[in-house]
């Protein structure tokens, strides 16, 4: 007898029937219990795909008879767990990529050609994707220095295959597809820390790769779906500053950048001049100590002015840091205990990493 499978999202998967698919899903969801399907020219025996106590889809045997023997529904409940076995073994995955990569296109038609929003939405109700319904964050990869757009799209796409492979990038459960700006990902922040298992976790990635590791850009937080096309924005910024700033981080966090995004257009001499009425009383000593000073101070700003934090990243005492950071207030004539003078002091590395091009040298300090 003919049959047709349907999966759990109501999607045909399989019809051998002559029966058009949108006449069998017409009166779709169905309850979860076996029973029969009556209509003009056909009826057929439904049943329930179950993994565990999860439907997972149906099965619907095509059979002209008005009643079925017990021995007879017996035999289809029993083709039925056959089903769903190889249902589960084999398609389940399968269904789930094609799913994602099918929203993943949808996501570029969206970022690139104008697709609605609403569409985007409407994709994601219909199959269950609450991925742009909670806060997510985007990613974009790219190997910026590459000279030949064909190896760099084989590259973009390896680099793909390498995140749906990788276990910890895995387990962040995203969505990936390549654009011309390069690899988007697409993950779920649901906890505080997720912005630092996003690094951490495509660190451990780079790391397994062959060759220069590509470079990655990871927007702030965002809320919800209106929020993509501006996390997708700030990717690019993200981007684009690291590159100028020759940033040596191969994973880069807007949050990082943003102060520079905002002055970015102030010119090199009010730059300039900032930083040395700050640090003057810095840099105008010997240039070693100076260097050592600065690292510091720059360290101890990034921290949020948490001196064992600051030890622990410079591989000092504690001790140490606190007596530099004392001496450095004396020298700088700033309380580190009010916010606007370390907000001061972090626009003074902000300028002074544009100035010269992001990496510290002590030959640089003047």
């Amino acid at each position: 007898y003919p049959m047709a499978v349907v999966g759990s999202r109501g999607q045909m998967v399989y019809n051998s029937s002559v029966h058009p698919d949108a006449e069998l899903l017409g009166q779709w969801p169905w309850p979860q219990h076996h029973r029969w399907m009556k209509s003009e020219g056909w009826q057929a025996f439904r049943v329930p795909l179950k993994k565990q106590s999860q439907c997972t889809g149906f099965v619907l045997f095509f059979n002209p008879q008005p009643f079925l023997s017990p021995v007879e529904e017996s035999l289809y409940l029993q083709a039925a767990e056959l089903l769903a076995f190889h249902m589960n073994v084999n398609y389940e995955d399968y269904f789930e990529l094609s799913v994602q990569r099918d929203f993943g296109l949808l996501i570029k038609r969206h970022l690139k050609n104008g697709l609605p929003l609403a569409s985007l939405d409407e994709y994601a109700d219909r199959f269950e994707i609450d991925l742009l319904r909670r806060p997510f964050r985007c990613v974009l990869t790219d190997y910026p220095t590459h000279p030949l757009s064909t190896v760099r799209a084989e590259k973009l796409d390896g680099l793909k295959s390498a995140y749906l492979g990788h276990a910890r990038v895995q387990d962040m459960k995203g969505v990936h597809l390549v654009l011309e700006e390069g690899l988007l990902s697409v993950f779920p922040d649901v906890s505080g820390d997720a912005a630092d298992a996003v690094v951490t976790s495509l660190s451990a990635c780079f790391s397994g790769l062959k060759g220069a590791p590509p470079r990655a850009a990871v927007s702030s937080r965002k809320r919800d779906s209106p929020g993509l096309s501006g996390a997708f924005n700030e990717c690019l910024d993200t981007m684009r500053l690291a590159a100028a700033w020759d940033v040596s981080e191969r994973v880069v966090r807007y949050e990082t950048l943003d102060l520079a995004y905002v002055f970015e257009q102030v010119s090199p001499e009010r730059m300039r001049t900032f930083c040395d009425r700050l640090l003057g009383g810095l840099l105008n000593k010997d240039p070693e100590y100076a260097a050592d000073m600065l690292r510091t101070l720059e360290t101890y700003v990034e921290c949020d002015g948490q001196l064992g934090e600051t030890a622990k990243k410079l591989f000092i005492h504690r001790n140490t840091a606190t007596y530099r950071i004392e001496k450095l207030g004396e020298m700088l004539d700033v309380d580190f205990k009010k916010v606007n003078d370390l907000l001061r002091l972090k626009l003074a590395f902000h300028f002074r990493r544009l100035l010269h091009g992001g990496a510290f040298d002590s030959e640089r300090i003047r």
